[in-house]
């Protein structure tokens, strides 16, 4: 027999990002594992695999708890792991992006600033869509009721 509380609980457990926690925590495997000993990799494709892993945290995340989201937690959860994605496949297929792994013309210095200007704005507006979405959520438990007897 379930008691009242069982839905409360199984919520409380979806809202904790777990998946984000565990991808984290293997983004970090993959950044300390030697994997450029079994394939030839810069530094660049080594950390855009480990930030790939960080941003299926989030994507999985998203799937398994969309319904007990806001709308804009799910935004963000979306637009990180979106973000996360996208900055693997840019290292994964631009090696030059690291110097020590060819020589460097002036069109690549030119695409490597544009890149990086173009992420940091990426950043600062999905850092903004947090902001917004944490204050959202935050207004959203203000408004609630407190539980309990």
């Amino acid at each position: 027999m379930e008691s009242p509380n069982q839905p409360d609980k199984r919520r409380s457990l979806r809202r904790i990002n777990w998946f984000v926690i565990v991808f984290a925590s293997l983004s970090v495997l993959v950044l300390l594992l030697p994997v450029q000993h079994w394939m030839p990799l810069s530094r660049h494709q080594k950390l855009g695999l480990a930030v790939f892993v960080f941003g299926l945290g989030y994507i999985n995340q998203l799937a398994f708890s969309a319904r007990y989201m806001s709308k804009w937690l799910r935004a963000c959860h979306l637009a990180t792991g979106l973000f996360c994605i996208s900055v693997f496949f840019v290292f994964w297929t631009n090696p030059w992006l690291d110097y020590a792994m060819s020589a460097q013309n002036d069109e690549q210095d030119h695409l490597r600033g544009l890149l990086f200007l173009g992420y940091l704005l990426i950043s600062l507006t999905i850092a903004g869509m947090w902001a917004k979405g944490l204050w959202e959520d935050l207004k959203t438990k203000a408004k609630e009721p407190p539980k309990g007897g």
